[in-house]
């Protein structure tokens, strides 16, 4: 007689997004769809305070996969950076599998900071001058991110 499997919790799964630009849409479906897999997700209710990035980051760190939506006003979000330079940091570790999404932005503007990501990027960098540590921090994870086997949009609709 066989003995029987522990149980395995399903994957935890991390989706970075610019909710102000995806919540209602794209979001909505895609929380939709995986849950329908049963995978567990957490998405960012708007917890953008100082007290409460703590628990975004420790979602992140509980997490198996980090689903990042790069999208035209992804950039325009500190929230969203933090989000980054988190998954990155558990990525490199190899703690964590990350899967980029580009979503209305192809992978080359998000690697080249062009088109309308691009601009956004550029606001930001104006904004954080006087941290270049955190410009560059930012722009490294973009980069490592953004080279991983990803989907676009325009591929799978």
């Amino acid at each position: 007689m066989a003995e029987p499997q522990p149980y395995q919790r399903p994957p935890q799964v991390f989706i970075s997004f610019h909710g102000d630009e995806l919540r209602d849409n794209f979001i909505r479906y895609l929380v939709w769809g995986l849950r329908d897999e049963r995978l567990n997700l957490f998405i960012d209710r708007g917890e953008a305070n100082r007290r409460e990035i703590r628990n975004v980051f420790t979602k992140i760190e509980d997490s198996n996969i980090a689903v990042v939506i790069f999208s035209k006003r992804y950039t325009e979000s500190e929230m969203c950076f933090n989000e980054l330079q988190k998954i990155h940091e558990h990525a490199e570790q190899n703690r964590l599998l990350v899967i980029p999404v580009f979503y209305d932005v192809s992978k080359r503007d998000v690697k080249s900071l062009e088109g309308e990501f691009g601009n956004h990027f550029k606001e930001m960098r104006e904004k954080y001058k006087n941290d270049p540590l955190k410009i560059l921090t930012w722009e490294d994870s973009l980069s490592s991110i953004a080279d991983r086997t990803g989907l676009t949009s325009e591929e799978h609709g």
